[in-house]
């Protein structure tokens, strides 16, 4: 079992339907955007600081897993400021690769 918070930025509010599933069970997380506003983003983190895969949607349906311990979900809704892209997100993979390589001094 772990709890799902959720964290809001902007003008919008959401909820969730079980904030503290057991492993397998479905929850859902509604975001409303207030009117006139739109959801901009929604990303993922668990306990263990890794990201977890999310739609951004203003209805998501999930399966908790136990391994996730905690679930952190950042809602970003108009009038708020979303975080950077993560970073390499959009990098191709052989630069990816030739920049870690420069970093350990192997170019």
């Amino acid at each position: 079992m772990g709890n799902v918070f959720l964290n809001v930025f902007g003008s919008g509010y959401s909820y969730t339907d079980n904030p503290t599933p057991n492993d397998g069970e479905r929850f859902n997380i509604y975001n409303i955007p207030d009117t006139g506003q739109e959801l901009l983003d929604v990303r993922a983190f668990d306990s263990h600081d890794y990201s977890v895969a999310i739609p951004v949607a203003e209805h998501i349906s999930m399966v908790y897993r136990d391994l996730w311990g905690n679930l952190y979900v950042d809602v970003y809704f108009s009038g708020s400021t979303p975080p950077p892209p993560t970073p390499g997100a959009h990098l191709p993979a052989w630069l990816l690769k030739r920049i870690a390589d420069k970093n350990r001094g192997m170019l």
